[in-house]
């Protein structure tokens, strides 16, 4: 309910995205609160015992502008090949994403965005699920699921087509796995902080900037292997687009990358796109991820 618009973006991304998007990426966008507020409602229920409501309200003020993003699903262990085996689980989930904007002029804002999801899973045979209980000869697995984040980013804008967007996001993770003779359990931290800036003309513009990754990850003491890990990548980028002729254009940018397990890594993307006609466009380009 609270989306904008979905951005298939195609072809290496690395310069701006980082290196997971050798191939390219989906960009959701979230809508932003207006001055004519915006209430959703929608209610799901499915033929397999599945319940969602979803609720999402946006509006915006003079300085002040918020949104409100939640959503419950209730499910019922779903078996429609009678063989006493859930195929789907039982679950209770629940999440909420508050956001609140600041205007200080005309051309800057800041954005909060919080978020908590809360669900719970119970998969298996159907008496074991019912009981809430596992055992040899009744399978049932529980997976609990928790995960906390927080988003903070400015932006500024100049009339000569320079801009500057700082960026600072922190996610928890935890997760846990219950079974008969079985538990894993998981905790993750992950934060993302960058500093861009933009800058250049209808004929050529840049942009440039540097950003930090940190992802930690520690397994719980009952395990059968210890797969804890912790890394930081530090990296900065610039990337081009000009415009050589009415219907040809150039983007090409690098990023140069430290990573405290993997070392230095050189990421650069060369695109080339023909604009034969109105309707039709060739593009070729390449990157390293």
């Amino acid at each position: 309910l609270d989306l904008k618009q979905v951005e298939v973006i195609k072809g290496s991304n690395s310069t701006l995205y980082g290196g997971g998007s050798i191939a390219g990426l989906v960009n959701l966008v979230s809508i932003r609160p207006e001055v004519e507020g915006k209430t959703r409602l929608m209610l799901d229920r499915t033929s397999a015992g599945g319940t969602k409501l979803n609720g999402f309200y946006a509006k915006r003020g003079d300085k002040l502008g918020m949104s409100l993003f939640t959503t419950g699903n209730l499910q019922k262990a779903y078996d429609p090949n009678s063989d006493n085996f859930s195929d789907i689980p039982e679950t209770k989930g629940f999440t909420i994403n508050p956001v609140i904007y600041y205007y200080p002029s005309t051309d800057s804002q800041f954005r909060l965005s919080l978020n908590g999801t809360f669900e719970e899973r119970l998969g298996g045979n159907l008496q074991a699920i019912e009981n809430e209980e596992g055992s040899s000869t009744e399978y049932l697995q529980e997976n609990l699921t928790n995960r906390f984040s927080y988003q903070l980013s400015y932006e500024k804008s100049w009339e000569e087509g320079q801009s500057l967007i700082i960026k600072n996001s922190l996610l928890h993770f935890d997760r846990s796995i219950n079974q008969f003779q079985y538990t894993f359990d998981g905790e993750q931290w992950a934060s993302f902080s960058e500093i861009s800036y933009g800058f250049g003309d209808q004929g050529r513009s840049w942009v440039t900037g540097m950003n930090v990754y940190t992802d930690r990850f520690k397994e719980g003491a009952i395990r059968t292997s210890d797969r804890s890990y912790d890394q930081t990548t530090v990296g900065g980028f610039v990337q081009n687009v000009s415009t050589l002729s009415n219907d040809v254009s150039l983007e090409s940018g690098f990023r140069l990358a430290r990573n405290d397990v993997y070392g230095w890594l050189a990421l650069p993307r060369l695109s080339l796109l023909y604009k034969a006609h109105s309707k039709f466009t060739y593009r070729i380009g390449g990157g390293v991820g």
